[in-house]
C-alpha cells in the first residue's frame, strides 16, 4: 500500500518540476528575444546613419568653397570661363542647402553655432545668386568683390565642418556605447543561458541518476513487495471500490483455488462471496468508503465473515481491510485467513468447558445423591436408635445402641467431611468475620474433646499469650480447624501431653495457633503430603486410628480461605507440631462473641404440644421415624405419600407445621411447596420445614427460595426434631403475646354471643340445633375458603357481597357477632367502597370465620359434655 501511495506522489512531483522548467524556459526566451531585437535595432539605425557621408559632406563644402574661390579667381585672370564659375557656385550652394535642410544632418544643424554659420553662409550666398545669375559682365565686374566675400566664408564653412566632425564623433561613441552595451547583455545572457543550459545538463544527469536509482529501489520494493506477498500465508486481494479485482496473491489462488489470471478484473462479491452475503458484503464496503470520503483517511478493520471456494464450499473467514487513494479513486486491500480451524478449536474448547462444568455438576449431583441415598437408610437406622435408646434396656443393650448410635456419627461425619470440601471448592464457604476472645475459644475446643483424650490418657492443656485476648477472624471455621488438629493429636498420643497455644506473630496483628503432642510423629516424606485429601499415613487394614483422611485437607482449604498458612513440624516418635498463621479480618461490627453466644435457645418443656403436622414422605422407614418421634410431643400427625397428596391436604386443612421431604415421586418438596405457597389452601402461610439428605448450600438456597421456612439435614435425630418443635411453640408464645399486646379487632366484639346462643339451645330441640350447628359450621368453612380466594382475586362482586350478605344472616342467628360485624363491612365495602379495600376485608372476614368456627367447635363440645 505504501508503494501504492508512492506512486501516485511522483507522477505530482514530475509535473511540477515540468512546470517550473518550462517557466523558465519561457522567462529565457523572452529575455533573448528582447536582446536581438534591441541589437537589430542598432544594427538598422547604424546601417542607416551614413555617417562616413556625412562627415565627407561636411569635408566636402571646405573643398567646394576653395575650388569656387579658385575658379573665380583663375575667371579673373582669363584661365577660366564664367560658366565655370556659376557651376562652382551652384555645387557649393547645394552642398550648404544639403547641409541645412538633410535629415542625415540634423544632429549637426540642431547644434546653434553650426547653425548660424550655416544660416550666415547661406544669405551670403542667396545674395550672390543674381550675380551669378545675371550677365557675364556683370559677374565679371561683381567677381573680385564675390571673391572676397567668398573668403571671408572660409571660417564659417570650418567651423561649420569642424563642428559636424565634433558632434558625429560624439554620436559615434555614444553608439557605438549602446552597442557595446546591447552585446555586453546580449553576451551575459548568452553566458547566463549556456550557465543554464550546462546546469540543466547536470541537473538533468542528477535527475537521471536519481530516477533510474529510485527506479532501481522501486523495482526492488517491489520485488520485495511481490515477494512478501506471493509468500503471505494470507490472502491477499486488491481491488477498487467497484470490486473489481486488481491483484490476487497466490495464498489466495490456494485458499480459493482460482488462478490469478482468471480473478483479475472479476467482481469480488461474484468470485469468493456467498449469495446470502452478497447484500451484507456490499453494506460493509459502503460503509467504510463512506468513513474514507469523510475525511478518517487510511482505515482498517478486522471482522469475520462467510467466504466461498471455487468448489462452492462455504467456509468462515477472518478479514481485514485497509483503503487508500489512487489518484482520484480507492483501492481497498483485504487480507483474508481461514479460521475454520480456530472455529473448530473454541469449538472444542466450549465444549471441553461445558463438558467440565458438566463434570462439575455431575460431581455435585453425585455427590447430593449420594449424600441422599447415604442419608436416606442412615436416618432410619439413627432415629430408630434414638428411639430405642429412650426405651427400657438392659445395660448390654444400651451399650450396644450407644456403639451403634457412635458409629452411625461416625459415618455421618465422613458424609459432612465430603460434603464440607465440596462447599469449599465450590467457593460458596463465606467468611463470617467477627471479634471474639482467644483463650474461651481454646478452651472451648478443649473440653469438646477431653473425653476422647481421657479414654486414651491424654491431658489437653491451654496456652494463651496475654497479647492475644482479642482476635478478629472467622471464629467458626477457626473453631473447625483447631478441633480437627486437636483431635488428630488425640488420636495418634496415647499417655500423653497435648498443648493448644496461642502467640503473637509478627507486628501485623497475626496469631500463630499451634496443637503440640508427644505422639508417634510424622516422617518428613509424610509431611509433605499429609494436608492432601484422603491422605492415611497407615492405610493399612490394622490401622487403629479412625478417619478418612479429609480432615487436614478441609483444614488447609479453611485456612486458605482466611488467607493464613498450615503446616507441621514433625519427627517420627518425637510428637508432632501444627500451627496455623492467621491475618486479623476486618470486623464490620465491633462486637465480641463469647461461648455462650452459640448454646441453643431454651426451650419450653414439651410434652403434648397439641400440634397439627403434615408429615410429607414418601419413604415407609423414615416415615415411621418421623411419626414415632413427633408422636412423643402430643403431635396430631397427618400422612401424605408424596407431593401431590401433601398439596392436597395442606389445601383442605390448616397444620400448624408441615414436614416436607425434598425427593418424592409424582411432585418434589421444593414444587410441592411452591404449589401451597402459590395456591388458596388453609396452611398456605403454614411454616415447611424441609427433609433432604442433599446437604449442599445451594440446595439450602433453593429451598428458601421456595418457600421454606428451615431445613432438617438427614439423618433425622430426635434432638433435631425437638428442636424444631421448640422453636415452632416460642414463636406460637410470642405471637399469642404480641396479638394480645396489640389486641385483635375482633376483641372489641366476642366472637359469640352466649345470650343468643343459649336462647336459642333453650328454644330448639337438641337434635335440631345440632343438624342446624353442623349446617352453619359447614356453611363457615366454604365460605371462609372462598373470602381467602377472594382475597387473591375478586371476580364477581356482586356474588361475594351476596354471599356476604346470606352468611351474615346465619351469623346473626348464631349469635357470631363479630364475624356479623366483619361481613356486614365487607358487604358496604363491595357496594359502596373502592376495589383496593376488599382484599384486607376478606383477609379479615376469612380469618374472623376460622376463629368462629373454632369457637362453636369449642362451645358445641362443651354442650355434648354437659
Amino acid at each position: 500500500m505504501h508503494h501504492i501511495a508512492g506512486s501516485s506522489r511522483k507522477p505530482r512531483e514530475r509535473k511540477g518540476i515540468y512546470v517550473a522548467a518550462g517557466l523558465v524556459l519561457v522567462a529565457v526566451t523572452l529575455v533573448l528575444s528582447l536582446l536581438a531585437a534591441q541589437l537589430m535595432q542598432e544594427l538598422s539605425r547604424l546601417r542607416s546613419a551614413s555617417t562616413d557621408n556625412v562627415q565627407w559632406s561636411l569635408s566636402q563644402v571646405q573643398v567646394e568653397l576653395l575650388v569656387l574661390e579658385t575658379a573665380i579667381d583663375d575667371a579673373l585672370h582669363g584661365e577660366t570661363a564664367l560658366d565655370e564659375v556659376r557651376q562652382r557656385f551652384d555645387i557649393f550652394y547645394s552642398r550648404i542647402d544639403t547641409l541645412r535642410r538633410g535629415a542625415v544632418f540634423s544632429g549637426v544643424t540642431r547644434q546653434a553655432q553650426a547653425r548660424s554659420s550655416l544660416d550666415s553662409v547661406a544669405d551670403v550666398l542667396d545674395s550672390a545668386v543674381a550675380l551669378i545669375d545675371g550677365p557675364d559682365p556683370v559677374l565679371a565686374a561683381a567677381l573680385p568683390a564675390l571673391g572676397a566675400t567668398l573668403s571671408e566664408l572660409r571660417g564659417e564653412v570650418r567651423n561649420i565642418a569642424l563642428t559636424g566632425v565634433r558632434l558625429l564623433a560624439e554620436q559615434s561613441d555614444r553608439d557605438r556605447q549602446i552597442f557595446s552595451g546591447v552585446l555586453l547583455r546580449t553576451g551575459l545572457v548568452t553566458v547566463g543561458v549556456m550557465v543554464s543550459m550546462f546546469l540543466a545538463l547536470f541537473l538533468a544527469v542528477w535527475q537521471f541518476r536519481i530516477a533510474r536509482r529510485r527506479s532501481e529501489d522501486l523495482q526492488a520494493q517491489n520485488m520485495l513487495y511481490e515477494s512478501a506477498i506471493n509468500a503471505s500465508l494470507e490472502a491477499i486481494i486488491v481491488s477498487d471500490e467497484t470490486g473489481s479485482i486488481l491483484d490476487f496473491n497466490p495464498a489466495a489462488e490456494r485458499l480459493f483455488g482460482y488462478k490469478r489470471e482468471h480473478a483479475l478484473g472479476v467482481d469480488a462479491e461474484k468470485l469468493i462471496i456467498p449469495k446470502a452475503d452478497v447484500q451484507l458484503h456490499r453494506d460493509r464496503r459502503a460503509q467504510l468508503l463512506e468513513q474514507f470520503r469523510s475525511g478518517e483517511g487510511n482505515l482498517s478493520g478486522r471482522l469475520e465473515i462467510n467466504a466461498m471456494r471455487a468448489s462452492g464450499e462455504v467456509f468462515p473467514a477472518e478479514v481485514s481491510i485497509g483503503l487508500t487513494r489512487r489518484g482520484a479513486g480507492r483501492i481497498i486491500v483485504t487480507y483474508m485467513r481461514d479460521i475454520s480451524e480456530r472455529k473448530l478449536a473454541q469449538q472444542n474448547l466450549t465444549q471441553a468447558r461445558d463438558d467440565a462444568v458438566a463434570t462439575a455438576k455431575a460431581k455435585s449431583d453425585f455427590l447430593a445423591v449420594m449424600s441422599h441415598e447415604m442419608r436416606t437408610p442412615l436416618n432410619g437406622v439413627m432415629g430408630l436408635l434414638d428411639m430405642l435408646s429412650e426405651t427400657r434396656l438392659t445395660r448390654k443393650q444400651r451399650d450396644y445402641v450407644k456403639t451403634a448410635i457412635s458409629s452411625g456419627e461416625i459415618l455421618q461425619g465422613h458424609i459432612d467431611d465430603v460434603l464440607n470440601i465440596t462447599r469449599i471448592e465450590a467457593g460458596v464457604t463465606r467468611l463470617n468475620s467477627s471479634r471474639f476472645d482467644v483463650e474461651p475459644l481454646l478452651t472451648e475446643v478443649k473440653k469438646i474433646n477431653d473425653p476422647a483424650a481421657a479414654s486414651r490418657g491424654n491431658v489437653i492443656e491451654v496456652e494463651t499469650a496475654p497479647s492475644v485476648a482479642l482476635f478478629g477472624q472467622d471464629r467458626h471455621g477457626l473453631r473447625q480447624v483447631l478441633i480437627n488438629l486437636v483431635g488428630n493429636a488425640v488420636k495418634f498420643t496415647e499417655h500423653g501431653r497435648i498443648v493448644i497455644r496461642a502467640l503473637p506473630q509478627g507486628e501485623n496483628g497475626w496469631i500463630e495457633f499451634s496443637v503440640s503432642d508427644t505422639g508417634i510423629g510424622i516422617a518428613e516424606t509424610d509431611a509433605k503430603r499429609i494436608f492432601d485429601d484422603f491422605v492415611m499415613l497407615d492405610p493399612s487394614y490394622k490401622r487403629t486410628a479412625p478417619g478418612s483422611g479429609l480432615g487436614l485437607g478441609i483444614s488447609r482449604r479453611l485456612v486458605d480461605l482466611m488467607g493464613g498458612e498450615i503446616g507441621v513440624e514433625s519427627a517420627p516418635g518425637k510428637g508432632s507440631l501444627f500451627y496455623l498463621r492467621l491475618p486479623p479480618l476486618d470486623v464490620a461490627e465491633e462486637r465480641t462473641i463469647a461461648p455462650e453466644e452459640t448454646k441453643a435457645v431454651d426451650l419450653p418443656v414439651i410434652e403434648d404440644t397439641g400440634l397439627s403436622v403434615l408429615l410429607v414422605e414418601d419413604n415407609e422407614t423414615n416415615r415411621f421415624v418421623a411419626r414415632e418421634m413427633l408422636k412423643k410431643y402430643g403431635c396430631r400427625i397427618v400422612e401424605a405419600h408424596d407431593g401431590v397428596e401433601g398439596v392436597e391436604k395442606a389445601s383442605a386443612e390448616r397444620f400448624d407445621v408441615i414436614f416436607m421431604d425434598v425427593s418424592m415421586p409424582r411432585l418434589d418438596g421444593i414444587g410441592a411447596t411452591q404449589a401451597i405457597r402459590e395456591g388458596g389452601g388453609l396452611s398456605r402461610e403454614t411454616p415447611i420445614i424441609g427433609l433432604t439428605a442433599h446437604a449442599l448450600p445451594d440446595e439450602r438456597r433453593r429451598l428458601e427460595e421456595a418457600g421454606m421456612k428451615d431445613c432438617i439435614i438427614k439423618p433425622l435425630r430426635s434432638a433435631k426434631v425437638r428442636d424444631v418443635i421448640g422453636q415452632l411453640l416460642n414463636q406460637r408464645q410470642a405471637s399469642e403475646a404480641a396479638s394480645h399486646e396489640v389486641g385483635d379487632p375482633t376483641d372489641d366484639l366476642d366472637l359469640i354471643d352466649q345470650e343468643t346462643l343459649a336462647e336459642l339451645t333453650d328454644t330448639l330441640p337438641a337434635a335440631l340445633l345440632t343438624r342446624q350447628l353442623e349446617r352453619f359450621r359447614s356453611e363457615l368453612a366454604e365460605t371462609s375458603e372462598r373470602f381467602l380466594r377472594d382475597a387473591d382475586q375478586t371476580t364477581d362482586l356482586d356474588e361475594l357481597a351476596g354471599c356476604a350478605h346470606k352468611l351474615a344472616g346465619s351469623a346473626a342467628v348464631f349469635g357470631a357477632v363479630a364475624l356479623r360485624a366483619t361481613l356486614l363491612e365487607l358487604e358496604s365495602a363491595v357496594k359502596y367502597g373502592v376495589r383496593e379495600d376488599l382484599h384486607p376485608l376478606c383477609v379479615a372476614a376469612h380469618e374472623t370465620a376460622t376463629k368462629t368456627l373454632k369457637a362453636l367447635s369449642e362451645l358445641t363440645d362443651e354442650h355434648a359434655q354437659a
